[in-house]
C-alpha cells in the first residue's frame, strides 16, 4: 500500500525539562591570571552560542537565541527575579492596583536610549500597541489589556479586558522600543536601537555578533565593555574553542562533554534547574494529526527518561505532564504515560492504519537529532515510520512560519 507523507514541524525534540547548562573559563587562557597581558582586568568577552538568531528585532520572533541578543539592547518593563522569575522594579519602578480591571504604572525618569532620547510613557505604550501588530508575539503576550491611558511623561493606566492575574508577567515580557523609531518605520533588525546595557555594533552573519556597553544605562555602565557573540553550531566544536582559549563562555554546553568539563582545571561549569523545556510539535488541523487518538498513540509510545538520557545525557528530567514541573499550575490530571500498549490501544482507537501513515521530523542541531532518532525508534514499535530531516535554526523557524 502507498505511503502518505506528512510533514511535522519540530521546534524541539526532547519532551523533557532540561537542565540550565554554562560553561566558562575562570580565567584566560592565553594570559596569566584574569587580565589581559599588562596584568589589567579584561573588559572584553567573548561568547559562544550554538544557532544564529533570526532576527535580531524585538516582537518578530519566539527564538531564544534572538531573546539572548534582545536582553542586551532592549529594557523590559520589568526585571524578573533570578530565583522566583517574579517581576520586579525595573524600567517600571512602582505599580498600584486602582481596581480590578486597572492598573496604574510609574517608570524611572532617568532612562535613556542609545540615540540619546529620553523613555517616556509614549514609548512605553507604542511599544505595547507595535507588540500587538506583530503577530509572532501577540498570541501569546499582547491581549489581556484593553486600553491604556498616559497620565504624562512617567505615569500611565493600564485597562484589561478581564480581571487579569497575570498583567505583570506579561506586561514584563514586553521589551521597550523607541517611539520615534517605531514612527519612523526603523528596521529593528539592521539597528536594534533599545535602552539596555548594551548597544548593537555589527553582525557578520553565521558567525558573530558583536555588542558595546552603553555607558549612559540607567542601572550603571556595565564592567565589560566588548561582547562578542560567536555562532558555533557543533556542541563539540563549542567545548574545544573553550578548552583552546578562543572563547570565554559556552551558552549551551553539549551534554556529551559534561563531565570532562566539569573535571577540566581552569573552566567552570554552572549547572543548575532551568526552565527550558523542549517538545515535539504538531500541526493539529492536518491530518492525521487532528486525531486525538493518534496524537495519544505518539505521545504514550515515548519513553521521556530514556530520551532525556540519550540526547541530554541524562542532565534534565523527562515531563509527562502537561507544563513541566518547575512552573506553577503542573498537574498529572489527563496525564499520558509511557505505555506501548497504551499506545497501540490509542492507535487502533483512531481508526488508522499505522501501513498507510509516514512522516518526517526536522531537528535544529544535534541534540534534537539524538532525541529524534529515540522517538524514532519508538513510533516505529507502533508500526509508525517517521523520517529525520535536519535543518539549521533559522531556516526552521522560516518554514515553520509559513
Amino acid at each position: 500500500m502507498k505511503r502518505k507523507l506528512f510533514k511535522m514541524l519540530v521546534l524541539a525534540l526532547a519532551l523533557a525539562l532540561s537542565l540550565s547548562l554554562i560553561a566558562g573559563c575562570s580565567g584566560d587562557p592565553k594570559t596569566e591570571g584574569n587580565g589581559n597581558q599588562n596584568g589589567e582586568p579584561r573588559t572584553d568577552i567573548v561568547i559562544a552560542t550554538a544557532n544564529e538568531p533570526p532576527t535580531l528585532a524585538p516582537y518578530k520572533h519566539t527564538a531564544t537565541a534572538a531573546n539572548y541578543m534582545n536582553l542586551l539592547t532592549h529594557d523590559n518593563f520589568f526585571r524578573s527575579d533570578i530565583e522566583t522569575l517574579e517581576p520586579v522594579p525595573g524600567v517600571i519602578k512602582e505599580y498600584e492596583i486602582l481596581s480590578d480591571k486597572q492598573w496604574k504604572f510609574t517608570i524611572r525618569d532617568d532612562v535613556k536610549f542609545h540615540n540619546g532620547e529620553k523613555l517616556t510613557t509614549a514609548d512605553m505604550v507604542a511599544s505595547m500597541e507595535y507588540a500587538r501588530e506583530n503577530q509572532s508575539y501577540t498570541s501569546n503576550y499582547s491581549n489581556f489589556w484593553e486600553s491604556i491611558e498616559i497620565i504624562d511623561d512617567y505615569n500611565f493606566i493600564v485597562n484589561t479586558k478581564t480581571v487579569y492575574a497575570k498583567t505583570l508577567n506579561d506586561m514584563a515580557s514586553h521589551r521597550i522600543l523607541p517611539k520615534s523609531l517605531i514612527d519612523s518605520g526603523n528596521d529593528f533588525n539592521q539597528n536594534p536601537i533599545g535602552s539596555g546595557p548594551y548597544k548593537f555594533v555589527n553582525q557578520t552573519l553565521g558567525d558573530s555578533i558583536e555588542f558595546e556597553a552603553f555607558d549612559e544605562y540607567w542601572a550603571g555602565a556595565p564592567a565589560i565593555k566588548k561582547m562578542t557573540w560567536r555562532i558555533i553550531p557543533e556542541g563539540s566544536s563549542r567545548t574545544i574553542a573553550l578548552e583552546a582559549g578562543e572563547i570565554d563562555v559556552i551558552i549551551e554546553v553539549e551534554t556529551n562533554d559534561l563531565a570532562r568539563l566539569q573535571e577540566t582545571a581552569g573552566v567552570t561549569v554552572v549547572n543548575i534547574p532551568g526552565t527550558s523545556f523542549n517538545f515535539l510539535t504538531l500541526n493539529n488541523e492536518k491530518a492525521p494529526f487532528d486525531n486525538q487518538n493518534f496524537r495519544h498513540a505518539l505521545n504514550c509510545a515515548i519513553n521521556k527518561d530514556e530520551l532525556v538520557e540519550v540526547a541530554l545525557n541524562g542532565a534534565g528530567t523527562g515531563n509527562y505532564m502537561q507544563t513541566p514541573p518547575i512552573f506553577p499550575g503542573c498537574s498529572e490530571r489527563n496525564m499520558d504515560e509511557y505505555n506501548v500498549e497504551l499506545a497501540k490501544e490509542y492507535l487502533e482507537a483512531s481508526g488508522l492504519d499505522p501501513a498507510t501513515i509516514s512522516f518526517s521530523c526536522i531537528c535544529s542541531d544535534d541534540t534534537k537529532r539524538r532525541a529524534g532518532e529515540v522517538i524514532q525508534a519508538a513510533f516505529n514499535e507502533i508500526g509508525i515510520t517517521m523520517e529525520l530531516e535536519s535543518m539549521d535554526l533559522a531556516t526552521y523557524l522560516s518554514a515553520a512560519a509559513e
